[in-house]
């Protein structure tokens, strides 16, 4: 695989095998079919499905590490100056009527703090004025990307 990436540089790199070992007693075999065959097909791609997202999350680490986008709060609770830090590190797209894409992949513990801070941002007047320049460096810098992008030949 080779792609560029965010902040400059193409990454080449190979694929990786994801898959896992199961044993069934010989026993076992006839009795293996409807329902009991669904219930074991589900436990081996529930472990796959985990093994896949611990995989997609440490690679999303190591680029952000890589590429000085990652953040470490330092154990301070959300807050919405530290979302907007957060947004500020991101680089954000946007559609073709210049509203910004994108989602946030939070662990479902941090959702109450998430949605606090954002409605901190919502009703503070300074805040929110600071979000939409943020948006606006960033709805800027989307353009000169989309301007300078190759085409394919």
């Amino acid at each position: 695989m080779r792609y560029e990436q965010h902040g400059g540089g193409v990454v080449q790199e190979g694929s990786e095998e994801i898959g896992t070992t199961f044993d069934v007693p010989i026993a076992d075999v006839p009795l293996l079919t409807g329902e009991r065959l669904n219930a074991k097909l589900e436990e081996i791609a529930e472990i796959i499905i985990r093994e896949s997202a611990k995989r997609f999350f440490k690679k999303i680490e190591e680029t952000s590490e890589r590429m000085a986008t990652s953040m470490d709060a330092g154990g301070k609770p959300v807050s919405a100056n530290l979302l907007l830090d957060m947004t500020e590190r991101m680089q954000t797209d946007f559609t073709s009527d210049g509203s910004p894409l994108g989602s946030w992949i939070v662990h479902p513990d941090m959702l109450p703090a998430m949605k606090k801070a954002s409605e901190e941002i919502e009703n503070d007047p300074a805040l929110k004025r600071r979000q939409a320049e943020i948006l606006e460096r960033q709805r800027e810098a989307w353009i000169a990307r989309e301007s300078n992008r190759k085409l394919a030949d």
